[in-house]
């Protein structure tokens, strides 16, 4: 039962990575975004697909299965939304 209790968050995730996707705003500068992912100690990777320039910001203690995915337009953030992790295909 313990076991499966540490297990829970790393599979379903918790509300911690969720309610700081939400305060995420349209407009926010990049660099005011990326500082406050470091202080909250959640890790962000930046990635490009196409002509839209993404940061996935990801909690490290739920080995990333879900990410707030926040998307950027001339350094500024344009959108972020909270969604399962998955693999391209």
């Amino acid at each position: 039962m313990l076991l499966a209790y540490g297990l829970l968050p790393s599979v379903v995730g918790t509300s911690e990575l969720k309610d700081f996707c939400a305060t995420i705003q349209a407009g926010e500068l990049t660099e005011e975004l990326i500082k406050r992912v470091n202080i909250a100690g959640y890790a962000a990777e930046s990635i490009d697909v196409a002509d839209t320039n993404y940061i996935l910001v990801m909690n490290k203690k739920e080995m990333s299965r879900f990410v707030c995915e926040v998307t950027i337009q001339d350094k500024n953030v344009a959108s972020a939304r909270y969604v399962l992790n998955k693999p391209s295909e």
